[in-house]
């Protein structure tokens, strides 16, 4: 038997192993299938599958045994973690793990990340809802160190969630996979709203995001920057809300049609009307919930990429920058900001601006 037929069928045999309820940690899975099957092991590891490949087989026996009652359940699943985040938006909770991806069988979990430095708030805001809870210190490695990770675990609407609480400072940060390597996706509540809209209309029912409107917000935080002014060494255009609109003009030159890149290029430099020293985070701490990731990350690295063209950023940091599929994206951003300090240029006005974007849609 040659052996890539061998991990095959270990990893058959260990996702039947988690799928019938006999092991939950595929490690253990593995290791028990290769002794069921009589498969010597050569060193830690041997030949045993990757957590990936059993992760494939796992997804193979959902389809083949549940069928349609799969889709169902994603469903159904996907709406009771927009009403939990929903309830929990103070700690801008974000979805990940299976519900997000779509890759659900019966047994799957709900896998909320919420973001607080008191985590002994979370404790109350499940109380308030009459949730029965438990807490758990979970081991992770992050970087090659281990350290602890507070979960909550408890049932809501028939399915079982953890909630991971991680600290404010985290919220940007995109780990990767210990199944599959991949960087983990989350969602907010704004993006799991719409894909419930995109995927599952029949599904989402009466309930209204509680979140506020969208625009509105955008122009509140955008008429603060009539206020702020620069040094005119830097900036002789006048006030950020000039600037602002100078840097969206000239990116509606080069993407009309891109509504996140357009709100990056207005949202910019929101923050500085908030915290003028850390004005990139106080930005998405102001956004947070209202916009897309890519937005998101093109507003948290708009300074970042300076210290990237002077070669000053860690291994770790160009990671994230330069390998990211939005760095082109980053640097015409770049770009279009050093070039919008026209103190003569011309511009649309804000509600130009924002009846643009709502008119070119999502």
């Amino acid at each position: 038997m040659n052996n890539s037929k061998i991990r095959r069928e270990l990893a058959h045999a260990a996702a039947l192993l988690i799928y019938e309820g006999h092991e939950s940690e595929y490690a253990r899975a593995k290791r028990k299938a290769a002794r069921q099957l009589n498969v010597p092991l050569k060193g830690p590891t041997g030949d045993l599958p990757s957590d990936a490949e059993v992760h494939d087989a796992l997804l193979d026996l959902a389809r083949l045994h549940e069928g349609e009652g799969s889709a169902n359940r994603l469903a159904q699943m996907r709406q009771a973690a927009l009403e939990m985040m929903r309830e929990l938006d103070e700690f801008q909770p974000r979805l990940t793990g299976s519900v997000l991806s779509g890759k659900v069988r019966e047994g799957s979990d709900v896998n909320l990340h919420v973001y607080t430095e008191e985590h002994e708030d979370i404790g109350r805001a499940l109380d308030a809802l009459g949730t029965r809870w438990n807490i758990e210190h979970k081991q992770i490695t992050r970087c090659g160190k281990p350290f602890e990770r507070l979960c909550y675990y408890f049932d809501f609407q028939g399915f079982e969630f953890e909630l991971a609480a991680y600290e404010p400072g985290e919220r940007n940060h995109r780990g990767r996979s210990s199944i599959t390597g991949k960087t983990i996706e989350c969602a907010t509540t704004r993006e799991l709203e719409r894909l419930m809209e995109e995927r599952h209309p029949d599904s989402v029912g009466e309930v209204q995001p509680s979140m506020p409107d969208l625009w509105q917000s955008i122009r509140a935080l955008l008429e603060n920057l009539s206020t702020v002014r620069e040094n005119t060494r830097w900036h002789p255009e006048g006030n950020a809300l000039i600037h602002s609109l100078q840097v969206f003009e000239l990116a509606r030159e080069h993407r009309p049609r891109d509504r996140e890149f357009l709100l990056a290029a207005l949202l910019h430099d929101v923050g500085k009307g908030l915290d003028s020293s850390h004005h990139a985070q106080a930005a998405l701490d102001a956004l947070d919930g209202l916009i897309e990731r890519r937005t998101a990350w093109l507003i948290e690295h708009h300074m970042v990429i300076l210290d990237y063209r002077r070669g000053r950023l860690s291994d770790a940091e160009l990671e994230v920058v330069a390998r990211s599929p939005w760095f082109s994206d980053l640097e015409l951003l770049r770009r279009i900001d050093d070039a919008g300090r026209d103190p003569g240029a011309q511009t649309c006005t804000l509600d130009e601006a924002l009846d643009f974007l709502r008119a070119i849609g999502s």
